[in-house]
């Protein structure tokens, strides 16, 4: 695929601070393709392959609780990681997990919602880029153990939550409002879990009567 000047650009200008990992995700290339791009560019001296190291700091920035169990190889390759709230080991490529896209299977089990159990519906408010962010959810746990450390990370504040003696309820009442309130959606992707049910405005939970 032919080489875009704007492509050439932001290596250019961007190769040093972002590396090429993340400069084949944006541009949706290869990360060897970048390597070999930077070098015909003329960017001598400043491989910046993703070490082990590098690929630790970037998971403590993300707040993703895994570190890998084996040596960073590359952006698209699997390697095993383990989890720091339960210990489980799983693989998972390093872009994926980046996203958080990949839940460690342990804690996404005993995490999952149960539809035939007690749960809560809840709706919080956290504040991210100087705007005030809500999220909508369920859980079967209280409200700040389904959060963990996102809760005080974020200064999380709870606006209103209903109990329900069925799941199942508090999921329908959940689906209806999500949908009803698609078009505010927004996803800032600082949640550990959960960035797809957040919205940019306040909703009433005397909502869930006319639903």
């Amino acid at each position: 695929m032919k080489w875009e000047l704007s492509e050439d650009q932001l290596i250019k200008e961007h190769y040093e601070n972002l590396g090429a990992s993340r400069l084949a995700y944006i541009l949706g290339r290869s990360e060897q393709s970048i390597y070999t791009r930077a070098h015909r560019l003329g960017i001598e001296g400043r491989d910046l392959r993703w070490s082990t190291d590098r690929y630790i700091k970037e998971l403590r920035k993300k707040n993703i609780p895994y570190l890998p169990e084996e040596d960073y190889i590359d952006t698209d390759t699997s390697i095993c990681h383990r989890c720091t709230k339960c210990n489980t080991k799983f693989n998972g490529r390093p872009c994926v997990i980046l996203q958080k896209d990949k839940k460690c299977p342990t804690c996404y089990i005993s995490c999952r919602f149960d539809p035939s159990k007690p749960a809560i519906l809840y709706f919080v408010t956290f504040m991210h880029n100087d705007k005030q962010i809500y999220k909508i959810g369920i859980t079967n746990r209280s409200v700040k153990k389904r959060f963990d450390k996102d809760w005080t990370r974020l200064n999380m504040e709870l606006c209103w939550s209903r109990s329900f003696d069925v799941g199942q309820d508090a999921l329908d009442q959940e689906i209806r409002l999500l949908d009803k309130y698609s078009s505010y959606k927004v996803n800032t992707g600082v949640l550990t879990s959960g960035n797809t049910e957040t919205v940019s405005v306040y909703i009433e939970e005397k909502e869930l009567e006319v639903l």
